[in-house]
């Protein structure tokens, strides 16, 4: 009898275990790295061949790793231009659970011509949460770019 009761108890522990190990699973895999996220180019609009200086704030709600980010600009024809040289880098090492507040610089390239340009920044995230652990590439996109 004893040893029905122990068998039932850890059964029921592991059942217990698996639901609550798979429910955090799903919130991890669901779960954006930042809330309230606002990403824009503060000096719009660009002139001359000064550098697009994109700013980003929100609420860091996972620890995030971000390698390979770079942008892709779409004009109303279609044209892309890629983004991928930075001269300034952002802040790294925000604490999850507070407000980050990051910028960084990328040098226009002279494809960007005069217009109005839709930018998507993308980059390869690596976040952890628990034991858990996923890269997944994720895009901020439609942010406004206008070049004179």
């Amino acid at each position: 009898m004893k040893k029905i009761i122990a068998a039932n108890l850890i059964s029921g522990l592991s059942l217990t275990f698996l639901i609550v190990f798979g429910a955090n699973y799903l919130i991890f895999r669901n779960t954006v790295p930042y809330q309230n996220l606002v990403m824009e180019i503060i000096n719009n609009p660009i002139t001359g061949n000064e550098d697009l200086h994109f700013s980003m704030s929100g609420t860091k709600v996972l620890e995030c790793i971000v390698s390979k980010a770079y942008g892709i600009a779409q004009d109303d024809d279609g044209n892309k231009v890629y983004l991928t040289d930075f001269t300034e880098q952002y802040f790294r090492n925000t604490p999850v659970g507070k407000d980050a507040r990051n910028s960084w610089k990328m040098r226009k390239p002279e494809e960007l011509h005069r217009g109005v340009w839709r930018v998507d920044i993308i980059g390869n995230w690596t976040c952890k949460f628990w034991i858990f652990n996923e890269t997944r590439t994720r895009s901020y996109d439609n942010i406004l770019l206008i070049v004179e």
